[in-house]
């Protein structure tokens, strides 16, 4: 019994890790969508976290020192994700590649220090880019987004 008791407090006490891709989808869906793109209704959101997308654009983001946007442009990528698509008013369909909707891709995280970074992607092709870095705490706080955008 007393063994029993002891596993249930180390379970409960040791927490697992938040997803921080999940963290940030939702968060991109439910605060960032509607102002950034009012006039869109749909988009598409690949459910996969996508290892090829490339934090190059970090090294723009003053908010953060020159060392760390050394280490997350610099950093490795944590194991792909399956996401769930975040509760929303805007419809959300499957990524797909001849559409002209609005296209999110979500990187998987990236640790520096006591830090997490996942990096959120809105796209249009030929049109343009728009990146969010989202910076967490380990208890899944967040803590800031970098916001840069490109025309292509």
């Amino acid at each position: 019994m007393l063994l029993y008791v002891q596993l249930l407090l180390i379970l409960a006490f040791s927490g697992t890790e938040p997803e921080f891709e999940q963290l940030a989808a939702d968060h991109f869906f439910k605060n960032i969508f509607s102002e950034k793109y009012p006039d869109l209704k749909a988009a598409e959101l690949d459910t996969k976290t996508d290892s090829t997308l490339h934090f190059g654009i970090v090294m723009n983001c003053q908010q953060w020192d020159e060392e760390t946007r050394k280490k997350v442009y610099s950093g490795g990528y944590g194991k792909q994700q399956e996401l769930a698509l975040p509760n929303s008013d805007i419809k959300i369909k499957k990524h797909r590649k001849y559409t002209n909707r609005l296209k999110i891709a979500v990187s998987p995280r990236r640790k520096v220090g006591d830090n997490f970074y996942v990096e959120v992607i809105a796209y249009k092709k030929l049109n343009f880019v728009d990146y969010f870095i989202f910076r967490f705490e380990r208890d899944g706080r967040l803590v800031s987004i970098c916001n840069k955008s490109e025309i292509i």
